[in-house]
C-alpha cells in the first residue's frame, strides 16, 4: 500500500482515537519520511488538533528516525542470539524529532529475562504477559515517549513488530 499525506493523516487520526498499533507502524515506517512530515504539517496548520494530539502524532516522526538509525547500527537486534526465541525491546524516547542526537535508552528482554543492560532486576509482570502472547520468532519493540508520558501523565507507546529482523504488520 502506497501512502500519500492524506491517507497518512487518516492513520494518524485513527491512532489518536485508539493508539498506534503494529499495523500502523508497519504502514507508516515503510513510507518515506517526507509523506509523514507533510501529513503532520497539514494537521498542524489545520488548527483542528490540540498540542497534546500533535505531540502524540509527532512521536511517530521521532520513531521513524530512531528506528531506521538503530536498525542500521544493529542496536535493536545485536544483543540477541538464536537462543532468544521471543524478544522484547523497550526504547525510551527522551528527545524530540528535531533533536539530531535523538537521545534514548534501550532495554533488551527475552523470554529468559533482561539481556541488556546487565542488571539484577526481575522482569515486570506486564512484560511476562507480553511474552505469553508472542509467537516464536517475534521481536516486539515498544518506543515509549518519556516526555509525553511525564507531561500528560499517560504512557505513550508506539509498537513495532519484527519477524526475521524485518518490520511486520502483525499476525
Amino acid at each position: 500500500m502506497k501512502l500519500n499525506p492524506f491517507i497518512c493523516m487518516q492513520l494518524f487520526d485513527e491512532a489518536l482515537g485508539r493508539g498506534f498499533t503494529s499495523l500502523d507502524s508497519y504502514l507508516i515506517l515503510k513510507e518515506d519520511a517526507e509523506i509523514m512530515h507533510k501529513a503532520y504539517d497539514v494537521m498542524e496548520s489545520s488548527n483542528k488538533y490540540t498540542t497534546q494530539q500533535l505531540e502524540y502524532v509527532s512521536t511517530m516522526l521521532t520513531v521513524k528516525t530512531m528506528h531506521e538509525k538503530m536498525m542500521s547500527s544493529g542496536e535493536l537486534i545485536s544483543p540477541y542470539d538464536e537462543n532468544h526465541k521471543k524478544r522484547f525491546t523497550l526504547v525510551t524516547i527522551e528527545a524530540e524529532a528535531d533533536d539530531p542526537l535523538l537521545k534514548g535508552h534501550i532495554m533488551h528482554f527475552s523470554e529468559y529475562g533482561i539481556i541488556q543492560p546487565a542488571a539484577k532486576i526481575s522482569m515486570p509482570p506486564e512484560y511476562r504477559k507480553i511474552f505469553s502472547t508472542m509467537k516464536e520468532g517475534d521481536h516486539l519493540i515498544r518506543y515509549l515517549n518519556m516526555s509525553f508520558s511525564l507531561k500528560y501523565s499517560q504512557d505513550m507507546f508506539i509498537p513495532v513488530l519484527l519477524k526475521g529482523n524485518e518490520i511486520s504488520p502483525g499476525s
